[in-house]
């Protein structure tokens, strides 16, 4: 289970609770994931604002931890304006910023796995560069794969390629080139030629549902069409 930790379950909020959390997860017999808050900015040009985006993040990182959380989900993300400051500038500036996050997870026993994004500036097409910088390994989110124009077939050679340094991965459906967030089977992504292809490469990373509805009868159907998949 993946823990959103933003809005009323951020980490200001749950801070008295990791005990509950913990042992919730322990009752219902399942790991713990988190996904750090994300409207931060990691490749910030000013000092005090990335400074400022760290410290949240670790804060997040020691509540999650607390409450029994292997991994966080990051954002590499920075809305930096690009006709004022260039691209590579801001990348080096998000490597850094995962570099120290890393250190800080290990401290604590929580991997940080950051994020493939889209209309940014780590999508899937330049994460290559993040994990050849970095020690972290990523969190690979199918939907946004496809927003920011991969192909199926390009997906699945990334993973070949990448998949010792794919840690996490986020499986949500789309039908189109769009975030959608749909229930596995209610679009049109690859999944079952993506868990062959992760079977034979003898991949023991984590999975899991990142699937947008109130309605829990689309949760259960989602897991449904994931244990058949496996």
């Amino acid at each position: 289970v993946e823990l959103w930790m933003d809005g009323p379950t951020a980490h200001m909020e749950l801070a008295d609770q990791t005990d509950d959390i913990a042992a919730a997860a322990a009752d219902a017999g399942v790991g713990l994931l988190c996904h750090l808050p994300f409207p931060l900015d990691l490749g910030s040009p000013y000092d005090a604002v990335r400074t400022a985006s760290i410290d949240v993040l670790k804060e997040s990182i020691d509540v999650a931890a607390a409450a029994g959380a292997r991994k966080g989900v990051v954002h590499p993300r920075s809305v930096a304006y690009s006709g004022a400051w260039a691209d590579d500038e801001i990348r080096a500036a998000v490597c850094d910023s995962i570099r120290e996050l890393h250190q800080y997870g290990e401290g604590v026993n929580l991997e940080v796995c950051p994020e493939n994004l889209f209309e940014s500036r780590f999508t899937i097409h330049d994460m290559a560069t993040l994990l050849s910088e970095t020690p972290a390994k990523m969190t690979l989110d199918t939907g946004h794969a496809r927003v920011a124009g991969m192909s199926d077939d390009e997906l699945l050679a990334f993973v070949d390629e990448y998949a010792p340094q794919i840690s996490h991965i986020h499986l949500n459906d789309t039908r189109h080139e769009a975030d959608e967030h749909l229930p596995i089977g209610m679009g049109t992504m690859p999944f079952e030629q993506l868990l062959v292809q992760l079977r034979g490469l003898d991949w023991t990373g984590t999975v899991s549902m990142e699937v947008m509805t109130g309605e829990e009868a689309y949760l259960e159907m989602s897991k449904q069409k994931l244990d058949a998949l496996r």
